[in-house]
Order: structure tokens, then C-alpha cells, then sequence
């Protein structure tokens, strides 16, 4: 593929200490030749900011990348439009092919194009669980670099998905997480880290 006179390049960050050198190579070569949509930069990391890393400002442009919707993974008809339903279109019929076990199953497996591709429930529910465990344990210290207890991330998911679609605020959340990693001593008490309920 080409735009202008300039081949189109795939470019794919890996969590490496050189990806600023990268970054800042694309950005010269940007420069240079004075042309757009040379490259699409991807990756499932995001480059971390090193000092001498050029911002990418007038050279960059980000796309929000989602997962499949339903319809697009074939499990919905599409004969309803979410835009139909949000401008207040009336008279709108539809029938799901899917049953509420089938409901449940898509619903756990998301949109990532590998769990959609594969047609083994108990390898789409390991590949999710290993994205949570991911999460869990690198993700939520790449975002500032700090260290996080993988017990007490696992107990804020635990306790953000309880409140899904319900109004709650920061206090309950942290009251929640706490008793998600509460343990009981040897001698039956159970004991709360109260270091969770800082905001």
C-alpha cells in the first residue's frame, strides 16, 4: 500500500525501554518527507514517555481502538439500531437468535477478535480470565509506574463489577474491596486492611 510516495508501514510496540527511540524515529521520518498516513503505530502497550520522547503533536493522530460489538462478531441481527433506539424511533421490532445462556456467554467472552474466533467455551473463558489476571497484575502499575498488590486490584474489580450500573461513590467502592480481601486469623477473627480505604 502506498500514499503519495511514501509505503505504508505497520509499526507494533512491545513493553521495550527503546520504544522512545522508535517513536521518535517515526516522528523524524515524519518530518522528513512531509507526508500523511505513512504509519499506523500499534501495539498492546502503550510507549512510555521517556524525557528526550517527542510528544507526537502535529505528527500523530490516535484512533480509539474497541472490541467487536455483537453484531459484528455475528451474534446479533442488527436489525435494531442503538441510534434509532437513542434519537426515540418508535415501532421497532427485532428477534435475538441467541438464548440467555447464549446472553451470558457472549457477555463473558467480550469482543476481542481471539475469544470471537474460537469456538472452545473453556479456551474463550481461560484467554478472558488471563486478560483479568493481566490486568491485575502488570497493567494498573504501568499506569504510573507503581506497584500494586495484585489481592487488592482483585478486590477493586471485584468491587467496581458488583456496582455495575448502579450510582455509587468512592467510599463504598473502597469498603467493598477491603471485605473482598479480608482474612480470617487462625483464631477466627477476621481481620479488614484498613489500608484499602484510603481514596
Amino acid at each position: 500500500m502506498s500514499q503519495g510516495n511514501a509505503e505504508l508501514a505497520l509499526i507494533t510496540f512491545t513493553l521495550s525501554a527503546n520504544d522512545h527511540v522508535l517513536w521518535n524515529a517515526v516522528r523524524f521520518i515524519v518530518d522528513q518527507r512531509k507526508s500523511r498516513g505513512q504509519f499506523i503505530l500499534t501495539g498492546s502497550v502503550v510507549p512510555k514517555m521517556a524525557k528526550n520522547m517527542h510528544s507526537g503533536a502535529g505528527r500523530f493522530s490516535r484512533l480509539t481502538m474497541r472490541t467487536m460489538s455483537l453484531f459484528e462478531s455475528n451474534d446479533s441481527t442488527g436489525e435494531i439500531s442503538l441510534a434509532d433506539l437513542f434519537n426515540g424511533k418508535t415501532g421497532l421490532i427485532g428477534t435475538s437468535k441467541l438464548t440467555i445462556d447464549d446472553l451470558a456467554y457472549v457477555l463473558l467472552r467480550g469482543g476481542w477478535p481471539e475469544t470471537v474466533k474460537e469456538k472452545n467455551a473453556e479456551a474463550v473463558m481461560q484467554t478472558v480470565f488471563d486478560y483479568v489476571e493481566a490486568i491485575i497484575n502488570d497493567d494498573m502499575s504501568c499506569v504510573d509506574g507503581k506497584k500494586r498488590k495484585p489481592a487488592r486490584v482483585r478486590g477493586l474489580l471485584r468491587s467496581v463489577a458488583r456496582h455495575v450500573s448502579s450510582p455509587v461513590n468512592n467510599s463504598t467502592i473502597a469498603i467493598v474491596t477491603a471485605t473482598q480481601i479480608a482474612h480470617q486469623r487462625d483464631d477466627g477473627v477476621w481481620v479488614i486492611p484498613l489500608g484499602c480505604l484510603k481514596n
